[in-house]
């Protein structure tokens, strides 16, 4: 049976969390003497009401299980999205709240994809708030939960692995709570180095912020339309290809290599080799065919195409340049990489690489069993077993992708958006990716797409960061079984 009150108690802890974090954006207000800051007090007040409500209503030591971790992770991302809507639509930055709820679910995903037709209108402390969804949601608002007011091992490991998908993760803890402070610690050592580097190249400390946390969360708001791209700076555009690849690899896999001081780890790793030799092979093939088809010098052909296929294969979204007046080759290579993502456990979103990695040695043991039927041949990544029921898993998860982009294509293209616009919609919002093509393209934004479009979009933006699983094992009737 589930607790509610353990559930409720758990959200109004994770809305006080969201409350702090809207300090940011509040004191960079007051710092800049913006009329915009009782917008952002007045949301930390109805955090900070509604959380302690919850939180003192419900009080007393509830062990969180793994069922109410499930509940507890998909009610957090839809609470502290409609939190997160509030500073847009409370200050007139979006007149419906569907736009500012799909900006939020867009920044708290990952996703990156705006419903701003001109973003460099907007006052800088709300650029600040939209990476800092970003952020937040780059490694979850769960894990910070987690690492800070974890009540449970069993819920607590229940959401982490909710958060940190993956058949073969690294272990860095025994304790569940250390693992998650563990990871935030390296998360927030990553993005200070990108805020430095950023500020060498010239950057303003506003921009470096932003862009930082868009970065290493493979997030991809920016704060000019012309997205990174508009500071025509070489040294910036490579320092964030960098850091959108770095933001791709298991952050588990990250901390092991910090703490032993070695990067074998790295090197051992079957799925961060596969990505790795991967985005080379697409990096080289997109330049091949720029060089092939345009002008331009081999340097800027390469960095071009550097930056913009990390950014697709990392599912980031920032854009230096319009791909959709790229030759056919390369388009077609960043719209079809939209659906192979980076690493488990890492920031990007789609089907990761370690999903493809299993799939083909499931495949490559089945035409063995075949050839061989009374041969035993085992599934292995890492050296470790992956059981058949993991491979099915896996798999599974990739039907569903696919099924669930087929029926966001046909539902967005029953809202009156072309078929272009519907796939590519569907594609890159399931993928958390952020730029689809036509008007939704790297040259566009969101702003044109219905209301119902909107709630669409969100909807998937919420399935692909929550890994499908999480969301969907709330509606089956089992899950509410005693």
């Amino acid at each position: 049976m589930i607790r509610i009150n353990c559930v409720l108690n758990a959200l109004g802890k994770i809305l006080l969390i969201v409350g702090v974090a809207l300090l940011l954006p509040t004191i960079w207000s007051l710092f800049e003497a913006e009329t915009n800051t009782a917008v952002f007090l007045m949301t930390i007040l109805i955090c900070l009401i509604s959380g302690s409500a919850l939180v003192f209503s419900t009080k007393g030591k509830m062990p969180i299980r793994a069922k109410e971790g499930f509940l507890i992770v998909t009610l957090s991302w839809i609470t502290v999205s409609v939190i997160g809507a509030l500073p847009y639509y409370i200050s007139g930055i979006f007149p419906d709240f569907a736009s500012a709820f799909f900006e939020a679910m867009s920044g708290f995903t990952t996703t990156g994809a705006s419903a701003l037709a001109d973003v460099e209108v907007v006052p800088t402390s709300f650029l600040i708030w939209r990476s800092t969804t970003h952020w937040l949601g780059g490694l979850g608002v769960i894990v910070l939960f987690v690492a800070i007011l974890s009540q449970a091992d069993t819920g607590g490991l229940t959401m982490l692995r909710a958060e940190l998908s993956g058949p073969f993760n690294e272990k860095i803890s025994s304790k569940v709570q250390d693992s998650a402070i563990y990871l935030w610690l390296t998360y927030t050592a990553l993005t200070t180095v990108c805020v430095i580097l950023l500020l060498f190249g010239g950057m303003k400390f506003s921009d470096a912020l932003c862009y930082a946390f868009g970065a290493i969360s493979t997030g991809g708001f920016a704060t000019l339309n012309d997205s990174v791209g508009g500071y025509h700076s070489a040294y910036i555009e490579w320092v964030i290809t960098a850091f959108m690849f770095i933001g791709g690899i298991s952050i588990p896999l990250m901390y092991k290599c910090f703490s032993t001081h070695s990067s074998k780890t790295l090197a051992k790793n079957e799925e961060f080799r596969l990505y790795f030799f991967f985005t080379l092979i697409v990096i080289t093939i997109v330049t091949i065919d720029l060089m092939l088809h345009t002008t331009k010098a081999f340097g800027e052909n390469l960095r071009l195409a550097a930056f913009q296929s990390v950014s697709q294969l990392t599912t980031t979204g920032f854009c230096t340049d319009d791909f959709d007046l790229w030759p056919t080759a390369s388009y077609t290579i960043l719209i079809c990489i939209m659906m192979i993502g980076a690493s488990y456990s890492s920031t990007a979103g789609s089907i990761k690489m370690g999903t493809y990695l299993v799939a083909y040695k499931s495949l490559k043991a089945q035409f063995f069993r075949m050839l061989h039927p009374r041969a035993m041949m085992e599934v292995k990544v890492n050296g470790k077993t992956v059981t058949d029921n993991t491979v099915m898993k896996v798999l599974q998860f990739a039907f569903l992708f696919f099924v669930l982009t087929f029926l966001g294509t046909i539902a967005l293209s029953l809202t009156g958006l072309p078929f272009k616009e519907a796939l590519t919609g569907s594609m890159s919002a399931i993928s958390n990716d952020g730029p689809g093509s036509g008007m939704i393209g790297p040259a566009g934004n969101y702003s044109a797409v219905t209301t119902a479009g909107k709630w669409i979009l969100s909807t998937l933006m919420l399935l692909g960061r929550l890994e499908i699983y999480t969301v969907l094992i709330v509606f089956t009737p089992a899950f509410w079984r005693r």
